[in-house]
């Protein structure tokens, strides 16, 4: 459960009220008698068969929240749970007690906070369905509290109240409320980028034998944000028209106190999603998108949009109803199956009302997407050179949302080249001196990370998110004030503008999510795709970012895909597409008639795979039931993935989590009010309970005046004997922490006993947010002199997690992968089964794919076509040709000093059938030496001693004189990943017609050897020379100046701070 985790049969018994303030939250809460006997909590005793919940509605029990493991809150009389308890399968049956009831988010108000708000907290507070609202009204109110609103929904009572702080233990017990937490406060959180995601190709990748283009012209999104342009259905900015004097936006529902987009937010937000560029020079009638313009990804589609923001023009969202079903259903009514979100809460990764919502809402519209941004609380807090865990807006915490986190941009041009992340308060290694959108293959720093509180992988997948161009609204607030780097060149300043943000990502995301749909529409034949489907073939194609752009040194942040930075991976459109004949992507919607209802599901897909070398992939998501607030969500219903390789072995899912739920140990008395504790050491006593557990983190709240910064602080955990403080166990130090509200994570395994965790300061005092006495006596200072029980009681809360048993199955997550970098040839058995169902029937889509075709890497005519290059050329011609050379041959020959060759020097010949054109090519490579991609090289050989060295740019983009590696299925390799030597790959290179890299003078003819070498030795690869080339593998400079599509926006939310740009 959020706040605890207990077995309630092995909890010892209760123990006498002089003892109860001893206790923790958990074991107060078990052995306390509810206020309200009418709800309980009931756990069977395994994996619940729908049977089993038969039997006990036949008695009139009704089920409500899953919790896991097995159990569920249920109403039921009192004179029944005797029989209740009676019933086969029923492990334990007991009360849903007052002290589940509260987030522990309420505490993290800081004391400054509470004082402006004349002592109260601002809550959202749930009841049951049923429960009576004027009842609930008249008892809050009784106990000093305030109700602001109310809505009643089908999953209960929703109130938004004002309430004393030191009262909120009353709160809590009124009977009939389930559960209370922290009000939302909603706030507002690109041409390059359509390149970095694969999206370019695959727009202008016509599907000759179908007739079909890309654009998402029959599809319609709904996005909700601050307002676009100058509000209505007929903005004046032109790239929301159709191209013929007409617009695609089919409604703006003002739900806000503004109509117009005075932030500017939405115009963004939209543009990027859908804007066509024609103030940017495309044609829309006739689908012309360059390269140059700043379309959006789905240019063609229809928006519904909910303008939500304020008159005034800040980051606020006063618009977002109480219940977000009342968001989403009239865009599904209006017809839009994709919904963008770059709006949230600052949160931890907690699951909250608007959560439950939210799955609540795309459980019972299983073909409709929600996507939310992560964001942009990113931060180093403990200054250890990485960026800080559970730092997650909500609702994008949520189960069956897609979370976007921000990866880097490219724009290496004007002011931002010189635009550090120090420039954003990062003030600590590696990021002071890194500049913000440089390197694609890696995270932006202040993307929110995960992963949830329940474990999950959040965000799932990442997008381009600093300095992305977009539309600008007319009439925003912010027109004349923008530094000079927001502002694009060529007279365009009026029109577009730069922004950074997970804001931006996300839209990002769901312009290629349309695509994704109209694709399985139009090309795989799928009519209604569900939501699952295209958020499942999104992560499917997504690349791992790993290690990301610090290396594998000690400030690597990113580990493999799936984790809780990247989630998994940077969005790759083309990697999901069945776009070229050498692999083969299938896609499996399996709706409720075939869908697993109970454990016994099983069910197989094979897959062969006919070349070796390449990768398999195997991906399985699903729209699981609603969690519940007070099981910090949770999986409710939980499928298992597995693969059988062709010799018989059992491959299990990647990074596979099997958690349980985070237990909040606090031990506060808020009726006593708050105050400070000031000590050179200060210290609380934590006794977990369950053993062994794991103390995860620690949370707490700094005061230092004025200052946002306390410096040298240490954080330390003792163990606790019985005459006191005993030996140390874990020590860290920080050079600086943030004032206000913090967490630090430790790790320590407790095997029985207490631990004692400390504060420390060497040279001055330390302040601490402390409640008024210490009536268990854990909280414990030391001024010097040893160790006292303090007159106060320190706010500091312990995370622990109990151990759970060992399996190769993931228990968290509603996506789940299986991945092998070279795969083996032969059949692959893709197995589905269920291990609980306690909600069904469920749903899922699956993904795979793999080598379908020849991919030779010997033979003749060895070189063909890039089937994903944007606007290729029409060839007339091509042949090539391998030739067997040695490294000392070349050398001889081109004046070179490749030290080892990688396979045949290759040579193509083809004939085009426009002039000055650009040509991309490829070539399968293998056996190739683990090391990073940008360490090989590819030179064109010249002849007479000459050569010329191509470049490895930061992501795929198509420039005379690039080369890269892809994956077999024709992956972007980023220069940093380090190759497996069992895998086969692709060398695709990039030569102009009449260009620098082409041997044949001729116009319409490119004719162009190459050969792949490992670490050039000094003096080599350079030179210049007319009139022939070759080329060999190696890494290059970062990506060239061009203005590629892409379209983002910047609203940095620090964790301290309202806004930060």
């Amino acid at each position: 459960m959020h706040n605890m985790q207990f077995d309630p049969l092995v909890s010892p018994p209760m123990e006498d009220d002089a003892d109860m303030a001893e206790q923790p939250a958990t074991r107060r809460a078990l052995r306390a008698m509810a206020q309200d006997d009418t709800y309980h909590i009931i756990q069977f005793d395994g994996p619940v068969r729908q049977q089993w919940k038969d039997t006990l509605t036949a008695m009139g029990v009704l089920f409500f929240d899953y919790v896991p493991e097995y159990g569920f809150i249920i109403k039921a009389h009192s004179d029944t749970l005797q029989a209740i308890r009676d019933t086969p399968h029923v492990r334990w049956v007991g009360p849903y007690s007052a002290s589940f009831r509260l987030s522990g988010r309420i505490f993290s108000i800081s004391s400054e906070q509470l004082e402006m708000q004349g002592g109260s907290v601002r809550l959202r507070v749930v009841a049951f369905p049923g429960e009576d609202v004027s009842r609930l009204r008249d008892a809050i109110e009784a106990q000093g509290g305030v109700v602001g609103s109310d809505s009643t929904t089908r999953r209960g009572v929703i109130l938004n109240v004002d309430f004393p702080f030191a009262k909120l233990d009353g709160l809590k017990s009124v009977p009939g409320i389930k559960w209370i937490e922290p009000a939302p406060e909603p706030k507002t959180n690109n041409n390059v980028g359509s390149d970095i995601i694969g999206v370019r190709g695959v727009r202008m990748a016509k599907h000759e034998s179908l007739g079909i283009d890309l654009y998402g012209e029959s599809q319609i999104v709904g996005i909700c944000d601050s307002g676009l342009d100058t509000g209505g259905i007929a903005p004046d900015h032109p790239d929301f028209s159709d191209g013929s004097g007409g617009s695609r936006v089919l409604a703006n529902v003002v739900l806000g106190t503004g109509d117009a987009d005075k932030s500017g937010h939405g115009t963004h937000v939209a543009g990027i999603v859908l804007g066509n560029g024609m103030a940017s020079g495309s044609d829309p009638q006739h689908n012309s998108f360059p390269k140059t313009c700043f379309a959006g990804m789905a240019p063609k589609a229809k928006l519904y949009f909910q303008t939500v923001g304020p008159e005034s023009g800040d980051s606020s969202l006063p618009g977002i109803p109480v219940d977000l079903y009342d968001l989403f259903l009239p865009a599904y009514a209006a017809g839009a199956r994709i919904h963008s979100n770059s709006w949230g809460s600052a949160g931890v990764g907690e699951y909250t009302s608007e959560c439950v919502a939210v799955d609540d809402f795309l459980w019972d519209h299983k073909d409709f997407l929600v996507l939310y941004a992560a964001g942009n609380a990113g931060d180093d807090f403990d200054g250890d050179g990485r960026i800080d865990s559970f730092v997650l807006d909500t609702p994008g915490s949520a189960k069956n949302c897609l979370t976007v986190g921000a990866s880097e941009s490219v724009r290496l041009d004007g002011e931002t080249a010189t635009t550090m992340w120090s420039d954003y308060g990062f003030r600590t290694a590696p990021f002071a001196e890194d500049g913000i959108a440089d390197k694609p293959y890696g995270m932006a720093a202040f993307s929110s990370r995960g992963p949830t509180l329940d474990g999950r992988y959040k965000p799932e997948i990442v997008a381009p998110g600093t300095r992305i161009i977009s539309t600008r609204s007319s009439v925003g607030v912010r027109d004349g004030v923008l530094p000079e780097e927001y502002v694009p060149a060529g007279g365009l300043a009026a029109s577009y503008f730069f922004m950074d943000g997970t804001s931006m990502a996300t839209p990002m995301t769901a312009g290629a999510a349309i695509l994704m749909r109209e694709y399985l529409m139009t090309v795989e034949h799928m009519p209604a795709p569900s939501a699952a489907l295209v958020k499942t073939a999104l992560i499917h194609g997504a690349t791992d970012m790993a290690p990301g752009q610090y290396g594998d040194g000690a400030m690597r942040e990113m580990t493999s895909s799936p984790s809780p930075v990247q989630g998994w991976g940077r969005l790759h459109l083309s990697r999901a597409m069945n776009l070229d004949d050498a692999s083969r992507v299938e896609f499996h919607d399996v709706s409720d008639a075939d869908a697993p209802r109970d454990s016994a599901y099983v069910r197989t897909f094979p897959f062969n795979v006919c070349t070796p070398g390449g990768p398999f992939r195997a991906t399985l998501g699903w729209t699981d039931y609603p969690g519940s607030e007070i099981a910090a969500g949770g999986l409710v219903n939980d499928l298992d993935l597995r693969v059988r390789r062709p010799d018989g072995t059992w491959i299990y899912p990647d990074n596979a989590r099997n958690l349980s739920s985070l237990e909040d140990v606090r031990y506060l008395d808020l009726a006593r009010g708050l105050t400070t504790l000031d000590g050179y050491r200060v210290g609380l006593r934590f006794t977990p309970t369950l053993y062994p557990s794991q103390l995860e983190s620690v949370g707490f709240v700094l005061k230092n005046g004025d200052d946002p910064y306390v410096s040298d602080v240490s954080l330390v955990v003792y163990a606790w004997t019985e005459s006191g403080v005993g030996r140390e166990l874990y020590r860290k130090h920080y050079d600086f922490l943030r004032a206000g509200d913090t967490a630090l994570p430790i790790g320590l395994s407790v095997e029985a006993g207490s631990v004692f965790v400390v504060l420390e300061k060497e040279s001055e005092l330390l302040s601490i947010l402390a409640t008024n006495g210490n009536p268990t006596g854990r909280g414990m200072i030391n001024d010097g002199t040893g160790w006292a029980v303090a007159p106060d009681t320190p706010c500091i809360v312990g995370f622990f997690r109990a151990p759970v048993p060992p399996t190769s199955f993931d228990r968290v997550n509603n996506t789940v992968s299986v991945t092998l970098n070279a795969a083996a040839a032969g059949e692959y058995v893709v197995e589905v089964s269920a291990h609980n169902i306690p909600v069904g029937p469920q749903p899922y889509a699956l993904v795979m794919s793999g080598l379908h075709g020849d991919v030779p890497t010997t033979g003749e005519n060895p070189v063909s076509a890039n089937p994903v290059q944007p606007a290729a050329p029409a060839l007339t011609s091509l042949s090539s040709t391998r030739t067997s050379v040695s490294a000392a041959q070349v050398n001889e020959e081109n004046g070179t000093s490749l030290e080892r060759l990688y396979g045949d020097m290759v040579e193509f010949t083809a004939t085009t059938r426009d002039a000055d054109q650009l040509v991309s090519m490829r070539y399968a490579v293998s056996n190739l030496d683990a090391q990073t991609a940008e360490t090989f090289r590819l030179t064109k050989l010249l002849g007479g001693g000459h050569s010329r060295a191509f470049t490895y740019p930061s992501y795929e983009t198509y420039e005379d004189g690039n080369w890269w590696l892809t994956d077999a299925h024709g992956g972007f390799i980023d220069p940093v990943r380090v190759l497996d030597p069992e895998a086969t790959y692709y060398v695709v290179s990039v030569v102009r017609d009449n260009g620098p890299f082409d041997m044949d003078p001729a116009a319409r003819s490119v004719k162009d050897p190459q050969v792949l070498s490992g670490v050039v030795s000094s003096g080599s690869a350079g030179g210049s020379g007319g009139g022939g080339g070759g080329c060999t593998v190696g890494g290059g400079s970062d990506v060239g100046t061009a203005l590629l599509l892409l379209a983002a926006l910047v609203i940095v939310i620090r964790r301290t701070r309202a806004l930060r740009q």
